[in-house]
């Protein structure tokens, strides 16, 4: 049965808390499960699993989503995600299991397990390991396919469903009958309107709109269109749409509510899903009511002002769903509770062209003078552009507004666009007890175009100035504690704009933000008056508070840190003294309106993942802990890890410890330098010989621990950490190369050359060379026969240098070979031989791209250029190398600022986000950008990417332990058992925590941005 589009009830029952009083609420959800309750990013959009959303039920309650998409309780065990679970989930946390569509593929062996025997004792192993860790396991049965004959849903699950209710049943398991309650919620859909719960994609055009606004195609040529999925419309009766996903994910939560175990938040209650039964008296104080406007007459009203006047007779919550169009309305609202919601700030406009002097030539006061007027309560604005262009038509700059309050207060924005072409764009003004939350917005004017009264907190948005005068303005002085707060937002403008001004007392919370080039040197200033009159008391003084300012171009002194991190942590809850808390509203409101058929939520709802536990940490915090739990765990540093099964001079320790080098040199903590001292004098004997090197293996791997010995020779002056480095470069005099001068990756890889070698060797090779010098290197001087440096650049003597000359020609090399004309990515190796399998037989190159291998190159060309002379020209070469790779990997870089373990394949099953790639780019990107080789705008690329880390990476377990989640332990190419270097065997790699690349990759990006952080641009 199709539900009616016009305007509806949902009756939202203020039942009591539903808690009995021996039950606990559960502070922690955790899910284990198949790809229809896992995480999708954007690439993928609109499939979502419902563990994606079932956040949004709650406001105390955290979710960790666990599930993994293909597979089943057998193999979820096997691949390691069990282990994962095991190590997070604790005391009072609930533990929903749901396993069942690939138990059941006979035809996969590592997946499938019998109903009635295997598969029930896999899921009591989920539910022994809850209840071992004092956790509350609930069984889910698999959610329905959607499969229909003759009208009637039609089980496809087997004797699965059957057997995990026997199962609950025989050992008192709480239970979630999912397959029936979803069976019953397609069926009241019927056949064709359930598609809009899953992936009916029913057309190529609608896929291709999808995929642009994703950001998924690089070219507007229609045969160059490619679909995220298929080559076909896409029709999928297992997954879910966005859509389709909350309405199971509310299922869950209310049968969690039901049991007893989760409280579901207030606003989320909600009446079932059939039509709504009339109301009583009582009821309808306590309804939503929802209004669609479509100027096509497909809705309720044509006109945004027809909804309005609607709710004249009622109290109660209203929704009104504006369609796309450009309504040229002027809107009065005055009625408490009401949420306009548009279709997005680019297919919903509001405009007007009103001129305030013009206004209150006929008017009293500014009633009516704004696009937007607001006497009312409560009222939130989401995915609408409001104009009000009478400066942009006539050049007349003077008051004009967009967003005008004259009474109320708890005015929410989130996803809009606020536009004139003059001052006081978003006139927010309660003087005495006015509270104002924006999010994602943009806002445009000419002089104090974001002006509140009283307390607003404004964060993730961006200003952009037309005029040369103030972009933001605050009057807080009716109360000590007003202050307009404005966090992680961007300021740009016209040559010289002027950030703030005041004109009375007032308070300025500017955290995390950046600013362009374009800021004028005038800090946020107080207006005088010649009429003496007008100039009120200044009761508290000058507060305009400053942390973590980003400023392309010269920092200014007055943008510098004033205030403490503690305090600049201020949350919107904290800003409203704890008396509102917007955020939580706004959750409240997507739940509502996602569950009665309106898909509006903005695109960072729908893709961002659920942190893995615990809130974001501050790179010290996080770095330095991680940091001492490492040596605490291991107390030899030298049994971190094995090498090709044995505790020898390895890579992966010089990468760790040199981390741990870096971070002290940012944190002044002398202990890790100790740390790093016991490792060398493990593997170093009285001669400087390192024990257990074998150099006639030539493996390029071995160098890069040498990296640690500089500091340690510098700071003891012991002559054994000389000889051993003297070793290591004896080693690449000898090195193997190929014919056009490359170091082989190793003996037994003949005629290779891999990106993760440059990084092995090139930093120490340039060190090594600006600290002692040395003889011409053998190798090289037989590589360089046929090789001729034509470039002017070269002919100043210090240019000479063969060994310089080396270190960058490598570089240049291997990017020749490895980059892909397309993309810009770059292969993971090349055979000069074209002889190993893996090998194009043309270009020598590997079939695929790693990001680790990208990101050791990436770090390898910043920690060269350190050490080549100042008036280098291999400087510059190194420099634009690090440019297209950096503008190759942005456009990849995941919403959530995490790059996939195969950079350009983020939509394929199997793929995931990977902790050490991100890291090193992260590391590579911000360091690039303070040695001048990127341009400062790549900030933001850094930004996004370790507040990446720090949200989906890093996680805290019960006893408080910090773990560096979802790293690659090790991937390479050739070998036994073989390595393709395909996409399958590179998210066939183990997925594992705590590994050394992950640690040390995570410790060198904290480093830096810790170094940064200390700068006049600050990513963090």
């Amino acid at each position: 049965m199709r539900l009616s589009s016009r305007a509806f009830v949902v009756i939202t029952f203020c039942i009591g808390v539903l808690l009995s009083a021996t039950n606990a609420v559960a502070r922690t959800i955790y899910i284990a499960g198949d790809s229809t309750a896992s995480e999708y990013g954007l690439e993928v959009f609109p499939r979502m699993g419902w563990g994606q959303v079932l956040s949004h039920f709650y406001t105390d309650i955290n979710v960790v989503n666990l599930a993994q998409s293909g597979r089943s309780a057998k193999s979820y065990i096997d691949e390691g995600f069990f282990d994962e679970l095991a190590a997070s989930i604790g005391s009072g946390d609930l533990l929903l299991i749901q396993f069942g569509h690939n138990d059941q593929k006979i035809d996969s062996p590592e997946r499938y397990a019998d109903a009635g025997t295997d598969y029930k004792s896999l899921l009591m192993r989920y539910v022994e390991l809850a209840r071992e860790h004092a956790a509350t396991p609930v069984l889910i049965t698999s959610v329905a396919r959607r499969r229909f004959d003759n009208g009637q849903v039609v089980a496809t699950h087997g004797d699965y469903p059957q057997a995990v209710r026997d199962l609950a049943a025989e050992h008192h398991i709480a239970l979630i009958d999912l397959n029936t309650q979803s069976r019953e919620l397609l069926s009241h859909y019927g056949e064709a309107d359930s598609k809009r719960l899953y992936l009916h994609l029913q057309d190529l055009h609608t896929q291709n709109l999808i995929l642009q606004r994703n950001g998924g195609l690089k070219s507007d040529d229609q045969s160059d269109l490619q679909f995220a999925l298929n080559d076909e419309p896409t029709v999928d009766d297992s997954h879910f749409s966005e859509y389709g996903a909350y309405r199971v994910a509310a299922l869950v939560a209310r049968e969690l509510a039901a049991l007893d175990l989760a409280e579901l938040s207030q606003f989320a209650r909600l009446s079932g899903f059939a039509e709504p039964a009339p109301l009583s008296n009582d009821a309808k104080q306590q309804a939503t009511i929802f209004i669609r406007v479509e100027q096509d007459g497909s809705g309720d009203v044509t006109r945004i002002s027809d909804a309005l006047s609607r709710l004249n007779d009622s109290q109660a919550p209203a929704i009104i769903l504006i369609g796309e169009g450009v309504f040229e309305e002027q809107l009065m609202l005055t009625r408490d509770n009401v949420t306009l919601v548009g279709k997005g700030r680019d297919k919903t406009t509001i405009r007007t062209s009103l001129l305030r002097a013009n206004w209150r030539q006929d008017h009293f006061d500014d009633w009516g003078a704004s696009t937007i007027n607001i006497k009312a309560n409560d009222i939130t604005f989401m995915q609408l552009r409001v104009v009000n262009d009478y400066g942009l038509i006539t050049g007349d700059h003077s008051h004009q507004f967009a967003l005008r309050l004259l009474e109320g207060t708890r005015i929410i924005t989130e996803d809009s666009t606020f536009i004139t072409g003059g001052a006081d764009t978003v006139s927010l003004w309660n003087k005495d007890s006015g509270m104002y939350y924006h999010r994602r917005g943009y806002f445009e004017g000419y002089t104090d175009f974001v002006c509140p009264r009283g307390w607003s907190y404004i964060t993730d948005s961006q200003f952009f100035s037309r005029g040369g005068a103030a972009a933001i303005w605050h009057d807080g002085q009716r109360q000590e504690s007003q202050k307009l707060v404005v966090k992680r937002s961007t300021f740009d403008g016209v040559q010289n704009f002027i950030l703030g001004r005041r004109h009375y007392d007032a308070q300025f919370y500017l955290i995390d933000n950046h600013y362009s080039a374009n800021l004028s040197d005038t800090p946020i200033f107080r207006v005088t008056y010649e009429d003496q009159a007008k100039n009120r008391p200044n009761l508290w003084g000058d507060r305009a508070y400053f942390y973590g300012s980003h400023k392309q171009g010269e920092p200014y002194a007055w943008l510098a840190d004033n205030i403490s991190e503690s305090a600049a942590s201020i949350s919107a809850k904290q800003t409203f003294d704890g008396h509102w808390d917007p955020e939580q509203k706004l959750a409240h409101l997507k739940v509502v309106m996602a569950l009665h058929d309106v898909s509006v939520l903005p695109l960072q709802a729908r893709t961002s993942p659920a942190a893995k536990g615990g809130n974001a940490f501050e790179p010290e915090i996080s770095a330095v802990t991680l940091a001492n739990q490492h040596i605490e765990r291991f107390p030899e540093p030298w049994l971190m890890r094995k090498s090709d099964g044995e505790y020898v001079w390895s890579y992966t320790h010089g990468l760790v410890l040199l981390g741990m080098q870096r971070l002290a040199e940012q944190t002044g903590d002398t202990h890790y330098n100790d740390y790093i001292k016991a490792y060398a004098d493990h593997f170093i004997d009285e001669q400087g010989a390192i024990t257990s090197l074998k150099l006639s293996e030539f493996n390029i791997d071995s160098v890069n621990a040498g990296n640690i010995l500089f500091e340690l020779y510098q700071t003891s002056g012991d002559e054994r950490y000389k000889h051993a480095m003297d070793q290591l470069m004896l080693q690449l005099k000898w090195q193997p190369r190929t014919r056009s001068g490359g170091f082989w990756h190793k003996r037994k890889y003949p005629w290779q050359i891999w990106l993760d070698g440059l990084y092995m060797a090139q930093p120490f090779y340039a060190h090594y060379q600006r600290e002692f010098g040395g003889e011409p290197n053998r190798s090289y001087d037989n590589a360089q026969q046929d090789v001729s440096y034509q470039d002017p650049v070269y002919q100043d003597p210090v240019y000479q240098d063969p060994v310089y000359q080396d270190i960058v020609k490598q570089f240049v090399e291997i990017e020749q070979q490895t980059r892909d004309a397309d993309t810009g990515l770059l292969y993971h190796a090349w055979d000069e031989s074209r002889l190993q399998p893996w090998a194009d037989p043309v270009t020598g190159r590997s079939p695929g791209f790693w990001s680790r291998a990208m990101g050791w190159y990436a770090m390898a060309l910043v920690d060269t250029v350190e050490h080549l002379p100042h008036n280098h020209a291999g400087r510059k070469q190194l420099g634009d190398i690090l440019n297209r790779l950096a503008q190759a990997i942005t456009p990849y870089q995941h919403a959530s600022g995490m790059w996939y373990q195969v950079p350009d394949q983020g939509q394929r099953a199997g793929n995931w986000l990977e902790a050490s790639g991100s890291s090193m780019f992260v590391y590579a990107i911000a360091k690039g950008v303070r040695l001048g080789l990127l341009d400062a705008s790549y900030t933001d690329v850094a930004n996004r990417g370790y507040q990446g880390l720090l949200t989906h990476i890093i996680s805290t377990d019960q006893q408080g332990k910090v773990h560096v989640n979802d790293v690659c332990r090790s991937a390479g190419l050739g070998g036994e058992p073989y390595r393709s270097g395909t996409f399958e065997y590179y998210v066939s790699t183990d997925r594992v925590s705590d590994d050394a690349h992950g640690i040390g990759a995570f410790l060198l990006a904290s480093a830096e941005i810790l170094r940064a952080k200390k700068t006049a641009i600050k990513p963090l």
